[in-house]
């Protein structure tokens, strides 16, 4: 597959999570325009601009749409309760998710969090397992 067609393939996956999680077409902007920004301010690109440029978005996409399988798996499939999660404010966060997801770092905020959470289950589990082996 292409590098187009990969590119084609997240947008399209992109858009249909954010008419899920009923983000606006402003959110949309500004979303694809933090994503254009480089990630190192020392980063200069000469002759592969389009390039790199391509790179960003994608790694921006992934970063989004790892957020969504996260809250997705973390809510069960619950739109109502995915919206919810997101419209209120967070003890974590000190504000509603909704607003991290306007920038590539909030977003990295919101994939921390719930890797810290998924990992935290897991080790949960483990320390069950374990008691459940020695009862």
């Amino acid at each position: 597959m292409n590098k187009t067609a990969e590119l084609k393939i997240l947008i399209k996956a992109y858009f249909r999570v954010c008419q899920v999680l009923n983000i606006d077409k402003k959110a949309h902007v500004s979303l694809s325009v933090e994503s254009l920004k480089p990630t190192h301010k020392s980063m200069h690109c000469s002759n592969d601009d389009n390039e790199i440029d391509t790179i960003h978005v994608k790694r921006s996409l992934m970063a989004f749409l790892n957020f969504y399988r996260s809250l997705y798996n973390f809510s069960g499939g619950d739109v109502a309760f995915m919206n919810h999660w997101l419209d209120v404010k967070n003890k974590r966060f000190g504000v509603p998710p909704r607003e991290l997801l306007l920038t590539r770092e909030g977003i990295q905020r919101l994939n921390q969090y719930f890797e810290a959470l998924h990992s935290s289950n897991n080790q949960s589990k483990a320390i069950c397992s374990r008691n459940d082996e020695n009862n």
